[in-house]
């Protein structure tokens, strides 16, 4: 079913081309003054049988360019192989074409009464027709195989563009796991003898947040809720450690759980958030978490409260590796800004393409 699926689409091309070639250079000859003593039906006939005889020397004209192509540093070399094969080709279906007209369809016998006298006055003028023709179906063989080459290429670099991406997002995770899991273990060992209870629930709730992290291991990308979610476990780890001390909020904009984010891109910013906010002060600290959908874009703002700092405050691994993740998932169609609140900690904007799964 396929390959007959497939043969149709390639036979079908072919013959109307060989039927519109036939039609064209008959409504050529039967409106010029060159041709007026032929039938306008033989004139269609003849070119047909012309054309079709073309068309079934073209595989082998195919295999002889392929075998011999004209490309750089053989264009000489290969060059004295087609011409030749050109010529006698272009020589034999001339040969072949009025051969085939005179013992079928031949009306002009008042004026060649033998195929001798045909072949000898019409092979030079077929000639050098053949020959341009045969010229034409070579450079087109060329133009159709360099832009299989070149199409095939581009996918070649694509498929590479891709699998590199695909590849420096997997390093970039498994730099991003690590230093969650030391911070998180740092934070369980500060516990385990003042508060050995909160330490075991902590361990636990670890385990069932690295169980989810690794089943999806194979994921780059989830939804806007799937990864709050996670935050959500996260965020409950460290609840434990400071208690009443810290609150999150969150506002989600209408339409916006649905929206697709880069796998975990959340995480680390919140970690961060805590790790230099809420740790760094005695006060009850908020830290809040906004998303909205404005002109097909998706924004997401996290603030905290904190120690004053720097307008543009030194990046750190989690930062530069939120940056890089949607640098590889979306290149210039981003953007990601950290800056210093006056009344102290940060804010952390992003504005990502709206995409839904």
């Amino acid at each position: 079913m396929n390959r007959n699926s497939t043969s149709f689409k390639v036979l079908l091309p072919a013959a109307l081309a060989w039927v519109c070639v036939s039609l064209t250079f008959a409504a050529v000859q039967g409106t010029t003054e060159l041709e007026p003593s032929k039938p306008p039906l033989f004139l269609l006939f003849s070119n047909a049988v012309h054309f079709g005889i073309w068309a079934c020397c073209a595989p082998l004209l195919t295999a002889i360019v392929r075998r011999f192509p004209l490309q750089r540093g053989t264009i000489g070399r290969h060059a004295l192989v087609l011409l030749p094969c050109a010529f006698l080709l272009a020589y034999a279906v001339s040969i072949l074409y009025l051969t085939t007209v005179y013992f079928t369809w031949f009306p002009l016998r008042s004026r060649f009464a033998s195929l001798q006298l045909v072949l000898r006055q019409g092979v030079d003028l077929f000639l050098q027709m053949d020959l341009l023709v045969c010229v034409l179906i070579v450079s087109l063989i060329h133009t159709w195989t360099f832009l299989n080459a070149y199409r095939s290429e581009q996918m070649r670099s694509t498929e590479l563009e891709n699998r590199l991406v695909s590849s420096q997002l997997s390093a970039l995770r498994m730099q991003l796991h690590p230093h969650f899991l030391f911070n998180t273990l740092h934070s369980i060992a500060g516990l385990v003898k003042e508060n050995p209870e909160t330490a075991r629930d902590m361990i636990v709730a670890l385990g069932d947040f690295l169980r989810l992290t690794l089943e999806e291991k194979a994921v780059t990308t989830r939804t806007l809720a799937e990864e709050l979610e996670f935050i959500s476990l996260y965020v409950a780890i460290e609840r434990m450690r400071f208690g009443d001390r810290m609150q999150v909020e969150y506002q989600i904009g209408s339409g916006t759980n649905e929206a697709v984010i880069p796998y975990l891109i959340l995480q680390p910013l919140v970690e961060n958030a805590i790790r230099h906010g809420v740790s760094r002060i005695a006060r009850p600290s908020t830290i809040s978490f906004r998303s909205q959908r404005f002109n097909g874009q998706l924004h997401l703002v996290l603030e905290n409260d904190g120690p004053k700092m720097p307008q543009d405050p030194q990046p750190g691994v989690g930062i530069t590796n939120t940056r890089e993740r949607l640098r590889l998932h979306y290149g210039e169609s981003c953007e990601f800004s950290c800056r210093g609140r006056p009344t102290g900690g940060c804010t952390v904007s992003l504005t990502m393409p709206f995409k839904v799964e």
